[in-house]
């Protein structure tokens, strides 16, 4: 006897009002479904292990974290991050390994975006849905997630400016799609939130999870496919290499006021 499942309406909250209890009956009885979550940099995802604690539908949908450890801000905005890539294609591939017989979605985050992106070719897997939130991934690359999912959604926030940033270092690395979207490819849904605020349970529960286990719940709210245009300054080269200047300068007296004091205090201390 197929199980039946009561979401209740606290669950799905936010931009989408049921008139009652919305009941999810699943094609069989227990977790059909694996939802994994790649995060971002200056973080090892805390947000995804109080998704993966409080997990509403336990027992119907299994949630995995893949961890690509802390990245700083240098590995991110200059190094080609190969090794991160890797790490997390063979973690991907090893839970789809794991689960031939159920639906996968993904739950991606800032950097997050970028390393699916990339590896996501080499995965043996049509994905149910891939969401991205707070996306840095450019036009290649979210192309290639598209084509690879059944269902391709972008959330954007409108106060998320640090997309806009590493476009602005990096235009041809990153993209800033987690601010003005992935049009014409995919569902762009705008979000009065900031690069954190919807990397939380509360937004993926409210506003991810209706949609991924019923895809007439939720997609298509709040307001999607929007047009939002890139800040202009991230398109004036001559602005950009004049920041990118100043901070090296910034740096370099930065480096020799610690080189200054480390010289003072040694003579100081030891009358070099």
């Amino acid at each position: 006897m197929t199980k039946r499942h009561l979401v209740s309406k606290s669950f799905i909250a936010g931009d989408i009002d049921l008139a009652e209890d919305y009941e999810f009956i699943p094609a069989s009885g227990s977790e059909e479904h694996v939802i994994i979550t790649i995060h971002g940099i200056r973080t090892i995802g805390s947000w995804a292990d109080d998704f993966i604690a409080n997990n509403p539908l336990r027992g119907i949908v299994r949630i995995d974290k893949i961890s690509i450890g802390w990245v700083d801000i240098v590995t991110f905005l200059f190094w080609n991050c190969r090794s991160i890539f890797q790490r997390a294609a063979q973690d991907l591939d090893y839970i789809i390994k794991e689960n031939p017989d159920k639906k996968i979605s993904v739950i991606c985050h800032s950097f997050g975006t970028k390393v699916l992106s990339k590896i996501i070719n080499g995965i043996d897997c049509k994905f149910h849905h891939v969401y991205f939130i707070g996306g840095v991934a450019n036009k290649d690359d979210y192309i290639s997630v598209a084509k690879k999912a059944s269902c391709f959604v972008n959330d954007c926030g409108r106060r998320d400016y640090w997309p806009c940033v590493a476009h602005f270092i990096r235009p041809k690395k990153y993209e800033a799609i987690g601010y003005y979207g992935t049009q014409p490819v995919g569902v762009n849904r705008d979000f009065d939130s900031d690069h954190s605020e919807y990397a939380s349970a509360s937004h993926i529960n409210s506003n991810i999870i209706p949609s991924i286990i019923d895809a007439r719940n939720g997609v298509y709210r709040p307001r999607y496919n929007f047009v939002r245009t890139i800040p202009t300054y991230c398109y004036n080269g001559f602005l950009r290499i004049g920041i990118i200047a100043m901070l090296f300068l910034f740096l370099s007296i930065l480096l020799f006021g610690i080189y200054c004091v480390f010289n003072i205090s040694c003579s100081y201390l030891f009358g070099v």
